[in-house]
């Protein structure tokens, strides 16, 4: 069961360090505002995309700037950072869909 105090936002990954093997530091840009996530590994993370390679292929300590994150963590008490990271989800945009084509064969006989 998960814990009352757990809160949700979601925001674009500034950065993502990895200080120590044990835990992680992410700055999510929420609209202009930076907030500061801390976590001890190991917590839930996933990259949610067409293809998945599998946790040897994913790490969430490096190359995931500018993703969109989805982040589910218990609020701090220190004001310095946001709260303490229950679970990372990043997710990779996908390009807009291609436009329809205009059948041409009908606009010609109009």
């Amino acid at each position: 069961m998960k814990s009352p105090r757990i809160q949700t936002t979601e925001g674009r990954v500034h950065s993502s360090t990895c200080p120590g093997d044990d835990s992680i530091t992410v700055v999510l840009d929420r609209g202009g505002q930076a907030l500061t996530f801390h976590g001890k590994f190991p917590f839930m993370s996933g990259f949610s995309d067409t293809v998945w390679y599998g946790a040897d292929h994913f790490s969430a300590c490096r190359h995931v700037e500018g993703l969109r994150a989805v982040v589910r963590y218990t609020p701090s008490e220190d004001k310095r950072y946001a709260g303490e990271l229950a679970e990372l989800e990043l997710r990779e945009e996908l390009p807009p869909p291609p436009a329809p084509k205009t059948d041409t064969a009908t606009a010609e006989k109009k």
